[in-house]
């Protein structure tokens, strides 16, 4: 599991902080995406008020026109409630805990998710470049109950450049807290699909297959509506925001997911325990590399 760097983290919220409340244990990031929305917000009021003034101006002329002044009035009024839904947008944070997230508008939470209760991760890294130069790395995180409660964040994803040439390749290290945060989430869904395949259900995963207590079934290719048992899995890739698995005896892989899937890391999760177990004793283990975990 990514262990983000303590020293970075907060420290214990003071006595009477409205956080303890919430019951989430310790605060590990929070993140927002404030100045795009509220630049947006200022161009937009700026640009409303020259509407509705225009508006008004054309319906108080010695020669009115009521039309155009009508069709001013409603520019002016849904340029108003984006400006509104920008300023909203601008005072929410997404506050992130070790036991759950907290969505704030201003000082106030509004949905609250604990991880034991949450059944849907959706987690993106996308390196982003200009004319094959790196520019950059988004990510999201969208997280989901059964109750339809939901908490989503896209904003930038945090990188260190270990090397300081100016020429030459640099190694990249990511210490973005919410790859922490994405394996918290993981283990806790994946115990939630692990009820399940005790109970003998069967889990769709990524729109590729389907995960039971025996194996894995894949919709297509070669094994398509076939059984593959755990003991066969044992191999795997990561590359460009495809995770492949491979079958024993295999030079290609019997299925391939995207990463960016709804689940997908819960889905992994919860498949490299069940390899575990049915693994002979003092086999290697899978484990998807760091390195290829952005899409």
């Amino acid at each position: 599991m990514t262990q983000p760097d303590n020293a970075a983290l907060p420290g214990p919220l003071a006595p009477g902080d409205p956080r303890h409340d919430l019951g989430l244990g310790r605060l590990v990031c929070i993140r927002a995406s404030r100045a795009a929305y509220w630049i947006i917000a200022v161009v937009l009021t700026l640009v409303s008020l020259g509407t509705g003034l225009g508006a008004v101006a054309r319906a108080l002329a010695p020669r009115p026109n009521y039309v155009a002044s009508a069709v001013g009035m409603a520019f002016f009024i849904g340029l108003s409630a984006i400006v509104y839904l920008c300023v909203r947008q601008g005072r929410t944070t997404v506050r992130f805990y070790e036991l759950g997230v907290a969505k704030y508008i201003g000082r106030k939470p509004r949905t609250v998710i604990a991880w034991v209760e949450a059944s849907e991760l959706t987690y993106k890294v996308i390196k982003q470049s200009f004319e094959g130069i790196p520019v950059g790395t988004s990510v999201s995180i969208q997280i989901k109950t059964d109750d339809k409660r939901k908490v989503s964040f896209s904003g930038n994803h945090k990188t260190k450049v270990k090397s300081k040439k100016l020429f030459g390749p640099k190694e990249v290290v990511r210490i973005d807290e919410l790859d922490f945060i994405r394996d918290l989430v993981s283990e806790s869904v994946a115990d939630r699909l692990g009820d399940k395949l005790l109970a003998r259900e069967t889990i769709p995963w990524g729109g590729v297959g389907y995960i039971s207590d025996q194996g894995f079934t894949p919709r297509r290719g070669k094994y398509k509506g076939e059984l593959v048992p755990f003991q066969e899995i044992d191999r795997e890739s990561a590359n460009e925001g495809v995770f492949s698995l491979y079958r024993a005896g295999d030079d290609r892989p019997f299925v391939s997911v995207q990463m960016a899937a709804p689940n997908f890391w819960p889905g992994v999760a919860l498949l490299h325990r069940m390899i575990g177990v049915s693994a002979p004793e003092g086999s290697e283990k899978l484990g998807v590399e760091e390195g290829a975990r952005a899409n």
